[in-house]
Parts: C-alpha cells; sequence; structure tokens
C-alpha cells in the first residue's frame, strides 16, 4: 500500500490568469472523463509495437493514462494549442485516469459518472518550480502557462510541518480558488520486517496479535461515545427543525464536521499521538492491514443488511486504516474474508453460540470457548505471513509458527470465565488480569476466594488433559506440578 502524500494548503491570491487556467483545465478533463468512460479505455490492455529488428516478441503496455493522453492529442491541439503547454494534457489525463478507476471500483455505476464542477487544476513538476523558499516559510513558485509565459507567486506558508515536509520531495501542485496546496511524497526506501503484527478492527476495539505470540486490546468506546451523542444531536435537530429543513441540514453539516475532527484527532492520539497504545505495539514489525474494502457493499447487498444501515454508517475503519497505514509504511492487505468461520489451528469450522464468541469442536478438549475477535486476528496473522492460492486450503498456525508461538496464541484467544462465582457466563477480558499472582493472591480476603473450578483456563489435580500434549510438545516441563508461562500466571498440570 502506497503512502498517501503529506498535504500542505498555502491560501493566498491566486492571479486572474490561473483563474481562467483553472476553468479550462476543468474543461479539458471532463472531456477525458466521457472520452475514457465512453471507450473503456483501462479495462483492455494494449501494447506499444514492436521496435524494427525487436524478434523478443514481449511487447510493453500501454499505461491507461497515455493511452488517453494520445488519443486525445489532435483533440487538445485544435483547441488548445499555443494557448497552454503540451504538458497540461497529461496532467490532465492522469487525472482523469484516476478518477475514472476510483468510479469503476466504487461499482461504476453509469448514471453517476464522475464530473467536474468546481475549477481545479492539478500540475505535474514539468509545470512549476519552487524558485525561492525560506527557512521562515516565505517561498515563490513559478507556474508555467504557455511556451514562454509563466506566473510568479510569492507568499508565506503558515503551517507546523513546513520545515520537515519540505525535505521530501515536491510531487504536484493542486490550484483552486482558495490558494495553493503542495503535495510531498516521502521516497524512503521501506525494508521489510521478518516479524509480523496482524490487527482485527471492530466497532468498539482493535485486537492485534503479534508473531511472537502477544495479543493487545485496544477499546475504541470513547469513539463510539462520541459517534453516539452526535446521532442524538443530529436526532434532535431534525425534530426541532421540522418547519425549517435548510437550518437543519446546515447545523447538521457543522456537527458532523465537528465529529469527524473529534473522532480524527482521537485515533491519531490512539494510534501514534499521546496515548500511543497501537504503534507502540506494533514497533518496527511488518503489519498486516484488514482489507474492508467490500464489506460494507458486501452487508447491505441483500435486504437483510438494510437494518445495519446506521450502524454500518458510522464504522470508521477506513479513516483507522489510512492513518495507521501512513504513519507505518511497512503492511500489506490480508484477505479477511473466512477468518471468522475457520480455525487457524486446525481449520474445522467455528461456531458462535453468542455473539463475540467462537467453539471449534477440535479445539475445545475443556469446552474451551474463544474471542472471536482475538481468534481473527491470529487468522489475519498467518495469513499475512503465507500465500494463498485459489482453490487450496489457508495456512494453519503451527505451519508458520513454531509450538511455543502457537501455544501462546490458543492461549491467548481462549475466553476467560469471571473472578467471582455471583458472575455468570463468559467475559472476554485480559487474559493477565484474571489469573494472579500468589503474591497477588495473598492480598484477596479469604471469604472471596476465586472459584478455580469455574475457570477454564485453571485446572485442579489430573482432570485437565486437554492441553498437555501441545505444552510437552512445546517444551515445558511434563513431571512439574506448576508451569510457568507469561499470560496466565500459574497453571496446574
Amino acid at each position: 500500500m502506497k503512502n498517501a502524500p503529506d498535504t500542505i494548503p498555502v491560501n493566498c491570491n491566486i492571479p486572474s490568469e490561473l483563474n481562467d487556467m483553472m476553468d479550462d483545465y476543468r474543461a479539458i478533463v471532463n472531456h477525458l472523463l466521457a472520452y475514457g468512460i465512453h471507450n473503456k479505455i483501462g479495462l483492455e490492455k494494449h501494447y506499444y509495437p514492436l521496435a524494427d529488428g525487436d524478434t523478443s516478441g514481449k511487447q510493453k503496455p500501454i499505461p491507461p493514462f497515455r493511452e488517453l493522453r494520445d488519443n486525445n492529442k489532435n483533440w487538445f491541439d485544435t483547441n488548445y494549442k499555443g494557448k497552454y503547454a503540451a504538458h497540461y494534457l497529461g496532467s490532465a489525463s492522469s487525472f482523469a485516469m484516476q478518477l475514472i478507476s476510483s468510479w469503476r471500483t466504487n461499482g461504476g455505476d453509469i448514471t453517476a459518472t464522475p464530473y467536474l464542477k468546481k475549477p481545479i487544476a492539478r500540475l505535474a513538476g514539468t509545470l512549476f518550480t519552487i524558485q525561492k523558499s525560506e527557512s521562515d516559510g516565505t517561498i515563490q513558485i513559478r507556474i508555467t502557462i504557455a511556451p514562454r509565459k509563466s506566473v510568479i507567486i510569492n507568499t508565506k506558508v503558515n503551517h507546523r510541518h513546513w520545515t520537515e515536509w519540505s525535505k521530501n520531495r515536491l510531487g504536484e501542485l493542486v490550484i483552486v480558488p482558495s490558494g495553493l496546496r503542495l503535495c510531498f511524497t516521502d521516497d524512503i526506501k521501506i525494508l521489510k520486517s521478518k516479524e509480523s503484527v496482524a490487527y482485527d478492527f471492530n466497532f468498539d476495539r482493535v485486537v492485534m496479535a503479534r508473531s511472537d505470540g502477544e495479543i493487545k486490546e485496544v477499546d475504541l468506546s470513547d469513539v463510539l461515545k462520541i459517534q453516539k451523542n452526535h446521532k442524538r444531536k443530529r436526532e434532535s435537530v431534525q425534530k426541532t427543525m421540522r418547519h425549517n429543513p435548510v437550518k437543519g441540514q446546515r447545523i447538521n453539516r457543522k456537527n458532523a464536521g465537528r465529529e469527524h475532527n473529534r473522532v480524527d484527532d482521537l485515533l491519531h492520539k490512539k494510534i501514534h499521538g499521546k496515548n500511543n497504545e497501537i504503534l507502540s505495539f506494533i514497533g518496527n514489525r511488518h503489519l498486516g492491514i484488514e482489507d474492508l474494502s467490500k464489506t460494507t457493499r458486501d452487508v447491505l447487498k441483500t435486504d437483510n443488511g438494510k437494518k445495519f444501515n446506521a450502524k454500518m454508517s458510522l464504522w470508521i475503519h477506513g479513516s483507522f486504516e489510512q492513518i495507521i497505514a501512513h504513519h507505518h509504511p511497512d503492511n500489506k492487505l490480508y484477505y479477511t474474508r473466512g477468518t471468522s468461520r475457520w480455525c487457524p489451528f486446525c481449520n474445522s469450522i467455528l461456531t458462535h453460540p453468542v455473539w463475540k464468541e467462537s467453539k471449534c469442536p477440535n479445539c475445545n478438549a475443556n469446552n474451551t470457548i474463544f474471542d472471536r475477535d482475538r481468534l481473527e486476528a491470529a487468522s489475519g496473522l498467518v495469513r499475512t505471513n503465507t500465500k494463498h492460492k485459489k482453490g487450496e486450503s489457508w495456512a494453519l498456525v503451527h505451519d508458520v509458527f513454531n509450538k511455543n508461538i502457537e501455544y501462546k496464541l490458543l492461549q491467548s484467544s481462549m475466553m476467560i470465565r469471571g473472578l467471582s462465582s455471583g458472575q455468570s457466563g463468559q467475559k472476554s477480558v485480559h487474559p493477565e488480569c484474571v489469573v494472579l499472582s500468589p503474591v497477588e493472591q495473598s492480598d484477596i480476603d479469604i471469604s472471596n476466594n476465586v472459584m478455580l473450578e469455574n475457570r477454564s483456563d485453571v485446572c485442579t489435580g489430573n482432570s485437565c488433559t486437554g492441553l498437555s500434549e501441545m505444552i510437552i510438545e512445546s517444551g515445558y516441563d511434563a513431571n512439574s506440578k506448576i508451569v510457568k508461562y507469561p499470560y496466565k500466571g500459574d497453571v496446574c498440570l
């Protein structure tokens, strides 16, 4: 996944020559959009003809934006030759082809083809240069309009990242009526790490599994609280402003922008900012990102999915993915379909007694119930480290990791029962917070002792035999009565 460029907005006065150029640029892009969609540019591969004397038979494919540019060169010369440089056609073709590709990815509805309404111009690096750049942010930009005709803009950049981002390569310049947008691209070579981590994103939490067997949960309930509060505001405004829907829409748009900014700021803090709960756990490991681009469309494909419209619209997996991919460039998308259906330890079909529980017919030697999100994170970790061919069964944990890591992931994926006999059912919590060490147990009142017989992770006597073979194969001492491992404290065998 490529990093999005760092964009710095520069508010300044736009000369009249650039205002006219933006109107013409919009007309050129709209013509290229109509031509590319009508002639299906990019759907079929075309190749350059072989050079004279070339007998290799290997033709070079033509990039779609270049095919769109070459096919409209005569049209551009007829209408704009001499008025604008020839490079404008190349920049407009690249911009139009990206809009067409995005439109096709989102379904390609022929009744809603892409069309530019506002004046804009996106120029490649051959059409502008930064002639002067001072430490205080003062810059001078020269923009080429036609041969031997250019415009010079002197302005000052007031942006906190200007000193850092301006050291990278300047990619493109976007011109809008309110000013300029400078796009910088980081071209640092990415070195892929041998260690890896994958995450499973949910509405209320993010679960990450590492290749050393550790699993961590990050709570997102504060994000949901912001969204629920704004939902109540929207419903209140819609109810109060029924007599004035125009004002109600204006208020809701303002609240929607505030909600988006608060959620985006909170995600930044959790990923890499003030709290830094996520990137501190990932470190410099290779990151597996869920490919959820088609999930919402698949859920709402049938009539049964319409009842999830309101909830799916609150799902912020796209924003989370963009932020984490931008700040951790060593990443890869993994295929998510089936991660909650197949067990990553034995490839059996899972059942789900309740929403957040998963049960495997082969792995539940002691009636073990897995946390559904933790099990999906383990599956994502396996898929991040393997390649899958169509028709083959998915790889398992023991195909990628050794017995010790497999045992740790298995134990970390279990759901732990409550600490007191008064708690009924299963509760998903952090394993390290459930089984107390002997020192911590001594501080608890004897009358409120822990009911060991109700725990699925602690067995008394010799009744626990389901995991003994795996423990022995993992290198643990079978003759010892107490086994130490970092997640569950002391486990009796």
